[in-house]
């Protein structure tokens, strides 16, 4: 999946897939999580909220179903 590079102190970049709901994060500490049946405002709005960080932690994490797709490199 293509992400999209975002100024945050915590997430590196975002991606989106519309078909399957699907969205994918970059941490800046190397994790990359896919979130599932996320709907496309949600992407929208996240990707739009600049620093994503608030929006994230409030909307997103916890609220969908999550796995991840790379393990941090630290």
């Amino acid at each position: 999946m293509q992400r999209t590079a975002v100024t945050s102190a915590v997430i590196e970049s975002i991606g989106y897939d519309r078909g399957s709901r699907a969205l994918e994060i970059a941490f800046v500490d190397g994790w990359v999580v896919q979130y599932y049946q996320v709907p496309s405002t949600v992407y929208q709005d996240l990707v739009e909220t600049m620093p994503p960080d608030p929006y994230f932690y409030g909307m997103i994490e916890g609220q969908y179903p999550s796995s991840p797709v790379k393990e941090a490199y630290r």
